[in-house]
């Protein structure tokens, strides 16, 4: 707006006949038209009578408004211009052709103490506007309630002239006049008076209705305090009596009590009135706040609520205009490139002071990631950078992430929004890591997700004495496993089959740690741990001398569990179930523990049976996998034990438990076993691993598992045969769903989007949620044709376009999406993405609510011979 001269009503010159002077009638008439002015973000609003010569309210006679204003008063109808430049009615107006021409005009007509408009609420703007019809609509409202204020003003002027005329006919209408101005002057009003000397209380109307008492209704000063509560009564009781005697006027919101029992709020004001130097009256106003109260604590509740999570964010927030200077920023954002607070705002983003950039060698850099995130922010992703701050030599790092305010560009909203995260902890944990790996008393080597060797240290191909033409970056595993299968690491047998069971294990999902015999007669200790996302990360120690010292142990151990009956207590005491078994793989010892976790029935377990007679046991009554070949089993595990191997198991049930069983190798080569059931906590790790893959809202794939499905696509896609579509959705009028009818509604309706994108593809492709309203798809297809991904595609367009109903509301969204391909001739998942992103922009740009493919040249032509 303007804020030299941005709406007008009245001047002081006018003040002895304009009711708006001075009053609070005018407070509320400069706020209508300010929000008047706020609803359509424009630069000037007021009003416009039709009257020139009617002296109570001035308006701007001489704006170029006037040929719009004169429309709205011939015509009785609101008129608005987008652009007036563009309109053909108002081509010929002079004023339009100046330096800064009125670009939008909205007028609507204004009707007080007369039937036809006789003034206009007028909205200009220098620059071209497109209301919506929400805002139409409230300004209708607002409309209606200047008409009220206009009309109300108008009953004062009169009412005022009516007292002013008859206070030559009668004494006592100065004091009603005099009641009547001063109620208009404190709050415009009910109103009330107290005389002192008689103790006689007066109403006005509105009182009496906030009150909701008749009008016969004759209060005291006891029955009319009674309407307060007892804290609120002693409040407005020192007020009065401060009135009285000091002269000291009062305004108070109170707690009040209707005659109806109705619960609100009031505001009281009042002062004290002297005759002769004496005080004889009290008078003052009184006015239902309770609405305004309310929305006037909502409103700070929650903003208060914002600002706290805006505060209490640890990444660092900066909200940039478009020339990129600093608009506002949370305290993160000022302690992360050393800043007090609020003193970051208005600076250049690009220059900010004290802050000298630094690229990952720790060099200062002219390129400046600032500067791309003002001019290209959807190319700043995750982008790293080192920083120093004025007076200190320490080198911080942050990770920054840019968006548009308005990427679509719908909203003529210039801006951006970047992100900072301190990751110097981070950082220097990675650093002390490598350290670690450099200084590691064993072996470590660290591989991909497909076994490749990514890195490793020394000791790990002396202690597993890799030749060096074999130890190198990139090699893999399997060939690090057959060439100790065929010098015979593994023991007798066929290299080929030895070398293949070992990597069956180490490919299952699951940390692990084995023992296995080096060179020299060393006994190494390998363990075997996943990384989330990255790989596998392997170390070898050397426990030589500690395996000598545990065979001693378990030696003495057999001795004395052979010579002393106390073994046989320590067994049945255990937590865990014990079974030990021989050589021959015959059970000699066992404690009920084992018996009750393994559900062992009686008959089963006696001194002598064998391995394979108890699970050919189990097998019967269906606690055993009945395809799995017992004897290939138990040779498997009978392998491991000899080869030193402590052999970690894990058995589920046909009743849904778990149970853990560990066997370690005897010397006299037989084995001990432990079992404890984890049905609990096998149970609380599958939900967290469900978890960490899925959205917790729709149950969707999230962002991780949806990667993981495009990485093994992307190692799939090498076959000519193999093709697959990526689809990106992006639900159409969402937000102004969740605007409308809340955050609840717009849950319910992404869980609803989700069910029906899930229900119109094929249980072997993949959906999931990105985040907000964003899906994806992965699909397998047989073939390039285009017949079937037209179908889902259709199909998926259509179904989400139909009527949503939650809690009685029916919804209506649309989806836009877009399709690319991925296969030996594109096999590059990021470059696939970005096709269906940029296929989404055009969707989205060209009227929403369907779908495009992205035209790969190549792929075309295989549509065309396969058609």
């Amino acid at each position: 707006m303007n804020q030299e001269q941005p709406y007008s009503t009245g001047s002081n010159e006018q003040s002895e006949i304009n009711p708006f002077i001075k009053t609070e009638n005018q407070l509320a008439l400069d706020a209508l038209l300010q929000a008047a002015a706020d609803t359509l973000n424009s630069e000037v609003c007021f009003i416009k009578l039709r009257d020139k010569a009617d002296p109570w309210i001035s308006t701007w006679h001489d704006t170029p408004a006037e040929p719009f204003s004169a429309l709205v008063l011939n015509t009785r109808t609101q008129l608005i211009v987008s652009d007036t430049l563009k309109d053909n009615r108002f081509r010929d107006i002079p004023e339009l052709d100046s330096s800064k021409p009125i670009r939008f005009f909205a007028g609507f007509p204004v009707c007080f103490g007369e039937a036809s408009p006789n003034a206009v609420l007028c909205i200009l703007d220098y620059a071209p506007h497109s209301p919506t019809g929400r805002q139409l609509r409230q300004l209708s409202h607002l409309v209606t309630v200047l008409e009220g204020l206009l009309i109300a003003a108008q009953t004062v002027k009169a009412t005022a002239a009516a007292f002013k005329t008859a206070e030559d006919a009668r004494a006592m209408a100065e004091r009603e006049h005099q009641l009547l101005e001063k109620i208009a002057d404190v709050s415009g009003f009910g109103g009330w008076e107290y005389d002192l000397r008689s103790g006689e209380i007066t109403w006005t109307a509105q009182t009496r209705r906030i009150h909701e008492v008749g009008p016969h209704y004759a209060p005291d000063l006891e029955t009319a305090m009674a309407f307060y509560e007892s804290n609120a009564r002693e409040k407005l009781g020192n007020a009065v009596n401060d009135a009285i005697k000091k002269q000291i006027k009062w305004d108070l919101e109170l707690p009040f009590t209707s005659a109806k029992g109705r619960s609100i709020w009031v505001q009281s004001v009042g002062e004290a009135i002297m005759e002769n130097g004496e005080t004889t009256r009290l008078i003052g106003a009184f006015r239902d706040i309770t609405e305004e109260r309310r929305k006037h604590r909502q409103t700070q509740h929650t903003n208060s609520i914002q600002m706290a999570m805006f505060g209490a964010l640890r990444e660092g927030i900066l909200l940039l205009d478009k020339d990129g200077l600093i608009q506002s920023h949370n305290p993160a954002a000022a302690r992360i490139l050393g800043h007090a607070d609020k003193s970051l705002v208005g600076q250049d983003v690009t220059n900010v002071r004290g802050v000298l950039l630094h690229d990952r060698n720790g060099q200062q850099t002219p390129t400046n990631i600032f500067e791309r995130a003002v001019s290209t922010p959807e190319q700043v992703t995750n982008a790293v950078v080192g920083i120093t701050i004025a007076g200190s030599s320490r080198l911080s790092w942050i990770k920054v992430n840019a968006s548009p305010v308005d990427p679509l560009h719908e909203k003529e909203v210039g801006g951006v929004v970047i992100s900072l995260a301190d990751i110097s902890e981070a950082q220097h944990h990675a650093d002390n890591l490598k350290a670690i790996f450099r200084n590691f008393p064993g072996g470590v080597a660290l591989f991909d997700e497909s076994f490749c060797l990514l890195e490793y240290n020394d000791q790990f191909g002396l202690l597993l004495d890799i030749p060096d033409a074999l130890l190198h970056r990139g090699m893999q595993l399997a060939d690090l496993i057959h060439h100790n299968a065929e010098r015979g690491d593994y023991g007798p047998g066929d290299p080929a089959q030895l070398a293949e069971q070992y990597l069956n294990l180490l490919r299952m999902p699951t940390d692990r740690s084995w023992e296995r015999s080096g060179k020299d007669g060393a006994v190494l200790q390998l363990r075997q741990s996943r990384l989330a996302g990255t790989g596998y990360l392997t170390t070898i120690l050397d426990i030589t001398k500690r395996k000598g010292i545990e065979v001693q142990l378990k030696e003495r151990e057999r001795v004395a569990r052979q010579k002393s009956d106390e073994l046989r207590t320590i067994v049945d005491n255990m937590s865990q179930g014990v079974s030990v078994f021989n050589n021959l793989g015959e059970l000699t010892l066992w404690n009920d523990k084992y018996v009750e976790i393994c559900q062992k029935p009686p008959g089963d377990i006696f001194y002598g049976v064998t391995l394979k007679q108890l699970i050919e046991a189990e097998q019967a009554r269906g606690d055993f996998d009945e395809e799995l070949d017992i004897d290939e089993h138990i040779e498997t595990l009978m392998f491991k034990l000899e080869s030193g191997e402590v052999v970690h198991s894990l058995f589920r049930h046909a009743d849904g438990r778990v149970v853990s069983s560990t066997h370690a190798p005897l010397p006299d080569g037989g084995w001990i076993g432990t079992h404890e059931d984890v049905t609990a906590r096998q149970e609380a790790a599958e939900k967290i691993e469900h978890a960490a893959y899925h959205d917790t809202l729709t149950g969707l794939a999230n962002r991780t598992l949806f990667t993981e499905k495009l990485m093994a696509i992307q190692d799939m896609a090498v076959n000519e045969t193999a093709y697959f579509a990526v689809m990106l959705l992006d639900l159409d009028r969402f937000k102004p769903v969740n605007d409308t009818h809340g955050h609840d509604v717009g849950d319910i309706l992404l869980k609803k989007v989700a069910d029906r994108l899930t229900a119109t593809v094929r249980t072997t492709d993949t959906v999931a949620r990105l985040g907000g309203d964003e899906f994806a798809i992965v699909l397998s297809i047989a073939n390039p044709g285009r017949d079937l991904l037209e179908s889902i595609s259709s199909r998926i367009v259509d179904t989400i376009r139909k009527p949503y109903h939650i809690n009685g509301i029916t919804i209506n969204i649309g989806i836009s999406v877009g399709v690319s391909w991925i296969s030996h001739i594109h096999p590059d998942i990021e470059e696939a993405l970005k096709k269906a992103d940029t296929a989404l922009y055009e969707v989205k740009k060209n009227g929403r609510n369907g779908y495009l493919f992205f035209k790969e040249p190549e792929i075309q032509e295989k549509i065309a011979l396969n058609s």
